[in-house]
């Protein structure tokens, strides 16, 4: 389920601004939020970002619980693949900044290759926030038809759909409307009855 009452598309009118004074976040973005562990799958989004060739003016934005020693191993390859500047590591952010963050992104991109759930789609998709995810494990269930899908979460196909959803805003609005839609199927009141009826 996701908790409606906080993770909405309305933006509060500081929203920008606070994003920009914590974190330095002022231009357009595409956001990650989530841990760092291998699943997830954040070199393979780097080196996609930095393939897609997209103008110098967007920015990636990594947030979440992502450990020192993964973080130092992320910047690392950011300097390799010249990005510095432009990708930034924010780690664990509260759920005011995280909604924020999703409010304000050009497009959240979650190209994890396993989860139990995937509760972070959602809660992006709540927040109205275009998402890109795969058709790993229960991904692409969660999602359904509100995400842009890929079947394979290598380099080449990541980068193509970045490009893709970064180029294409009518898809981003559809993706928008679409995501807020799906997201309200999945409420704590419906998981509580339904996990009663079990």
């Amino acid at each position: 389920g996701v908790d409606h009452g906080r993770f909405t598309p309305h933006e509060e009118p500081n929203d920008r601004a606070r994003l920009a004074e914590k974190f330095g976040v002022r231009g357009p973005y595409l956001l990650y939020i989530g841990a760092g562990d291998q699943r997830k799958n954040l070199p393979c989004l780097i080196r996609a970002f930095a393939r897609s060739g997209l103008s110098k003016d967007l920015e990636l934005v990594l947030a979440g619980p992502i450990s020192s020693k993964r973080r130092r191993e992320l910047a690392e390859l950011v300097a390799k693949t010249k990005l510095e500047g432009r990708v930034s590591l924010l780690g664990y952010v509260d759920d005011d900044l995280a909604v924020a963050l999703y409010r304000q992104c050009l497009a959240h991109v979650f190209p994890s290759t396993y989860e139990g759930f995937g509760l972070t789609v959602l809660e992006a998709m709540a927040c109205g926030a275009p998402t890109l995810t795969t058709s790993q494990s229960s991904l692409g269930e969660v999602a359904g038809d509100a995400a842009l899908i890929i079947d394979s979460a290598d380099e080449e196909t990541l980068s193509g759909a970045i490009q893709r959803l970064v180029s294409d805003s009518e898809l981003r609005a559809s993706l928008r409307e679409r995501g807020l839609r799906r997201a309200q199927m999945f409420t704590w009141q419906r998981c509580a009855a339904e996990t009663l009826r079990c």
